[in-house]
Order: C-alpha cells, then sequence, then structure tokens
C-alpha cells in the first residue's frame, strides 16, 4: 500500500443571521446559511491515468455516478423496423435503450460508459425562520441538499431490499398498453446491461417546525415554578424531490449478494412536551 494519491478541495461556507423585525410584542429573526465544496482528483497512482474499476478519474470529483446513459425504451414498432439491429441486436420491446457514445454498433461498458454526476452535493442549504408573539414562538427550519446523483436501485433491480416488486404502480412499467419510454418492462433481460438508473437525488425538505406557548410569568408564580412551556413538534414533515423511492436523504448502500435498495426512510414525527422550571 502507498499514499500516493492527491485530491483539491476548495469550499465555502455562508452564513447570515438577521432580525427582521423587532419590536415589543412580535419579533422575526432568520438564520440562513449555504455551503459549496468542490473536490477533484489531481493525481493516483504518478502515471496520470484514471482508476475505472474503482471509479476515480483525474479532474472528476472523488464520488461519482460512471454508468451507460439511457436514451428511452425500445419500442415495439422500433423493433419491427429492424432499428436495433446494428445498435442492440438482442434487444426486444421494453427493454432499455442505452446511448452507443462511440458508434462502434455495440453497447459495451469499456466504450459506452459515461461520467454521469456527482454523489456528493454542489452546496447545501439550510433556513430557520423564528417568529415570536408574546408568549408563543413558532420555528420552522427547511434544509435543501442539491447537485448530487445516486444509482437508484430499487428501479434497476425492480424489487425492495427483501426481493419483493412491490414498485409497479408508481413506476408504471413498459407493458403493450403503457408504453413507457422512461421504465423498462419487468421482463429478467429489459436490463441486461445492468444500468443502474443513476437519478437527482436533490431534495427540500420542511425538516423541523415548532410551536411553543410558554405561560405568564404571573401563572408560574401562581404554581410556584419559575416557568412553564408548552410544545409541539414536528420533524421531516414534507419533502419535494424529482427522486423514485423512499428517502433521497437515506443511506444507499448495497449488500454484497444483490443489487437491492438498502436505504430506510426519515422517520416523520410529532412530538407533544412540557417544559418545567422549578
Amino acid at each position: 500500500m502507498s499514499n500516493i494519491g492527491e485530491t483539491e478541495n476548495f469550499g465555502v461556507e455562508f452564513t447570515l443571521n438577521t432580525h427582521n423585525i423587532d419590536k415589543t410584542n412580535f419579533k422575526w429573526a432568520s438564520s440562513f446559511v449555504i455551503s459549496t465544496n468542490k473536490n477533484k482528483i489531481v493525481d493516483l497512482y504518478g502515471d496520470g491515468m484514471d482508476d475505472i474499476g474503482n471509479r476515480w478519474f483525474i479532474g472528476e470529483p472523488v464520488g461519482v455516478v460512471y454508468d451507460y446513459e439511457m436514451v428511452g425504451i425500445w419500442q415495439e414498432d422500433e423493433i419491427e423496423r429492424g432499428e436495433h439491429l446494428n445498435w442492440d441486436p438482442e434487444a426486444k420491446a421494453g427493454d432499455v435503450k442505452l446511448r452507443d457514445v462511440n458508434g462502434d454498433g455495440k453497447i459495451t461498458p469499456e466504450n459506452d460508459k459515461t461520467i454521469q454526476g456527482q454523489t456528493t452535493p454542489k452546496f447545501t442549504a439550510g433556513l430557520t425562520n423564528t417568529f415570536t408573539y408574546k408568549g408563543f414562538t413558532l420555528s420552522v427550519f427547511i434544509t435543501t441538499v442539491q447537485g448530487l446523483k445516486r444509482n437508484n436501485s430499487l428501479l434497476a433491480a425492480r424489487s425492495d431490499e427483501m426481493g419483493r416488486r412491490n414498485f409497479t404502480t408508481e413506476v408504471g412499467y413498459w407493458t403493450p398498453e403503457n408504453r413507457s419510454n422512461e421504465y423498462s418492462s419487468l421482463s429478467k433481460s429489459a436490463n441486461r446491461n445492468e444500468y443502474k438508473y443513476p437519478s437527482d437525488a436533490s431534495f427540500t425538505r420542511i425538516k423541523d417546525v415548532t410551536f411553543s406557548y410558554t405561560f405568564p410569568q404571573r401563572l408560574s408564580d401562581a404554581m410556584h415554578l419559575g416557568a412553564v412551556t408548552l410544545y409541539a413538534t414536528g420533524r421531516n414533515i414534507l419533502t419535494f424531490t424529482k427522486w423514485k423511492g423512499w428517502d433521497p436523504e437515506a443511506d444507499m448502500a448495497q449488500r454484497g449478494f444483490s443489487n437491492y435498495e438498502k436505504n430506510y426512510p426519515m422517520t416523520k414525527s410529532v412530538v407533544f412536551g412540557m417544559n418545567i422550571t422549578f
């Protein structure tokens, strides 16, 4: 083993805290943070060569999605006209149609796979707004993660981590009646080149909403308490994303013996509570 690789990183983080309204009975404060980091591989083994097996490419980020480029789904009329013969002669209607990047008439990993995107976000940001009116306080935290792609193994394997095909209604796979040009049929050979469906995993999420009420001090004194606050907190309330699957934020680790997805979704919860100071 030799520690001979070299990477380069450049990042910026910016934070802005503001007091938008500051009146006697009403206050509104905001906190905004955004960060970005750009990393690239400068050298690997000293020979200026990429390491395709590990998906490490000089001049590219450490984590990239390296795969074929899907250009549609083979349709019945295309197969009847023989359009697949000089492109993908084994193709059947409903199969994934991949781009022949080098134009040699064959779909091969060494010639037709390209970098589709990076697995780390180009930027992340968060915004917290806190509103206070007399004893009432409302705090809303929104987070966003943008500019990353991940292999969507749920689409590629057509199964969940237990091997069950329970995602078909949501996706709308190709059938002779439903001529999807985005999702292949459920035939075992429809994705024989093992296209991993690299997908945009960007998302924006209402992460935390807390509403609280602090009793007036005179009521706390009457109860011989220092302070009393009632609150309700909702977490992971709503997510906006193009990702098809359980959760774009969850870990996409794969099992060694299969291609099933292993990404349990973030829990949506509502918590009610009371803080008492004696």
